[in-house]
């Protein structure tokens, strides 16, 4: 009674096995390989497939599995990341969604609507900004990939 565990793996190897033999038991290392492999397959996948989170796959059309050890931010820095990002954040066009601004155009240049797209990459009312901090890129990704010149920016 005091041996539990002793006792119940006494209890398994008196037991018939039910399979295909040879019994060999599939190292941890190998499951966990391959488990990691089907879940970033089924994930890629669902990623390509999905319809929603129409900023985020503008910014991030493939998957990185080394994205988050990449990034190395603070919580707050990471918020502002995220929120850029996915477009929720301090732009007038979220704003004006949730019902807290009269309009989502944008307040620098008032010619479209206050998007992350629009003021990372084509807004002329922060170009001057936008040069010294981000350069000139030419995709979401791109302007995305310099998360130093974003968070000052």
């Amino acid at each position: 009674m005091g041996n539990d565990a002793a006792e119940l793996a006494q209890l398994a190897t008196s037991l018939k096995v039910v399979g295909p033999e040879p019994i060999i038991p599939i190292p941890f290392s190998v499951y966990k390989t391959w488990l990691h492999k089907q879940t970033q397959s089924s994930h890629s996948e669902l990623w390509i497939n999905e319809n929603e989170c129409k900023h985020t796959k503008e910014a991030f059309p493939n998957l990185s599995t080394r994205l988050t050890t990449k990034l190395k931010l603070s919580r707050n820095q990471l918020k502002t990341v995220v929120s850029m990002i996915t477009g929720h954040c301090q732009l007038n066009k979220h704003l004006f969604i949730l019902g807290i601004t009269d309009s989502p155009l944008c307040r620098a240049c008032m010619e479209a609507d206050e998007t992350p797209t629009h003021v990372l990459l084509r807004c002329r009312g922060v170009a001057e900004q936008r040069a010294a901090y981000l350069g000139s890129p030419a995709s979401l990704p791109e302007a995305l990939g310099d998360l130093g010149g974003l968070l000052s920016f």
